[in-house]
């Protein structure tokens, strides 16, 4: 009987997982969206002055460098690197570092210690939850770890959570298991990533200041008319310059491609070697996937179960909200007097390839920008 009940949990399990994927698979482009895509990104090209192109190869070493002095130091981030969470097992094996891949080098996972399940996480969705999530799940897993594991040693201080590795050690046959990842709709993405810039409002007692590093990297902020009133803004203090800075760098960021994870485009962070078995569900279906996923892998973990139950949005108030950007983006250009394609064609060029693969309808103040790349129909 107990064979029998087994059987029949199991059969449960994997038919719940099924339905997940046939809700959520993921799936490679087609012939017609590639050419989308590839209409887009060459539209954006258009849009930055050859100052502004950078040399990925030149790049990749500086930002090796500037990791292996942050590593050196005990740390796995530091204000003269622009990026976050820089993982130091890949400086000391040197690893080429593939340009907008920065804020998860060569995609940093979580799998527990067997990779029964494989989560890759999307900075600016959710990753706080998740991780959580996912380290209680390595706690109280029995079973022994897995060898490609990342040692403790090896991560920064800051984020030695269990269970974590890097996608490209873990065994093929692995990956298609259950691999799942959470995203979320690019333009409230953007918005939530600017009020994280932006400390939320928080009083300074209260406030995280890695908004004012990222932005000290930047060109743009070089050449600010008034830098003060760039700092007053990121604090929470001061609207003034906002639609010139958030124009200025979604321009930037069209451009370079070592920004800050929480703005880069969500499908920057998938390794192109993703298996189409993998479930890439909106952040709204994030319960419905973690309590499949741990159902499926026959891990009983209550703090795995109070992190799901725990867990607390960011900071929803503020500005900017997702209905606030393309009106900033509008006001910006006029400020700065762009010469070329608007902020807002440039911000949906960028996003071409989240809203081609992504489960999200794109905002009709797109239309334009895909007529202008030859695609008047929208998103195919």
């Amino acid at each position: 009987m107990r064979v029998l009940w087994l059987s029949l949990f199991s059969t449960a399990v994997a038919t719940d997982w099924q339905a997940l994927q046939e809700k959520y698979a993921w799936r490679p482009m087609t012939p017609q969206q590639r050419n989308f895509v590839e209409a887009c990104e060459t539209k954006l090209r258009t849009a930055c002055a050859p100052e502004q192109k950078v040399n990925a190869d030149a790049l990749a070493r500086r930002i090796v460098d500037q990791g292996a002095r942050a590593c050196k130091r005990g740390k796995g981030r530091g204000d003269d690197v622009p990026f976050r969470d820089m993982w130091c097992v890949d400086v000391w094996r040197r690893t080429r570092v593939r340009p907008r891949s920065f804020g998860h080098p060569q995609g940093m996972v979580y799998v527990g210690k067997t990779a029964s399940f494989t989560y890759l996480p999307i900075p600016k969705v959710a990753t706080t939850v998740v991780r959580k999530w996912a380290d209680a799940m390595h706690a109280d897993d029995s079973r022994s770890g897995a060898s490609f594991l990342i040692q403790h040693d090896a991560k920064p201080v800051a984020d030695r959570l269990g269970g974590a590795a890097l996608w490209r050690d873990i065994p093929r046959e692995k990956r298609r298991s259950m691999t799942f990842s959470i995203v979320r709709d690019p333009l409230d993405r953007h918005a939530s990533a600017w009020r994280e810039l932006r400390a939320y409002e928080r009083p300074p007692k209260h406030r995280r200041g890695w908004g004012k590093v990222v932005i000290r990297q930047r060109p743009f902020y070089a050449n600010a008319s008034n830098p003060k009133q760039v700092f007053q803004f990121l604090s929470g203090k001061s609207t003034d310059l906002a639609d010139e800075i958030l124009t200025r760098t979604v321009r930037d960021l069209a451009c370079a491609p070592d920004w800050n994870e929480h703005l880069t485009p969500q499908t920057s962070f998938f390794p192109r070697s993703l298996p189409s078995t993998a479930v890439v569900a909106p952040s709204e279906a994030l319960n419905e996937v973690l309590m499949t996923v741990a159902g499926a892998s026959g891990i009983t973990s209550r703090r795995a179960s109070d992190a799901i139950a725990a867990q607390k949005q960011n900071a929803r108030a503020g500005w900017p909200q997702a209905r606030d950007l393309f009106p900033a983006f509008t006001r910006g250009d006029r400020a700065i007097r762009v010469d070329g394609p608007s902020t807002v064609h440039v911000w949906c060029w960028l996003h071409a390839r989240d809203y081609a693969l992504l489960p999200f309808t794109a905002p009709r103040e797109c239309d334009g920008a895909w007529a202008a790349a030859g695609f008047a129909s929208g998103v195919p």
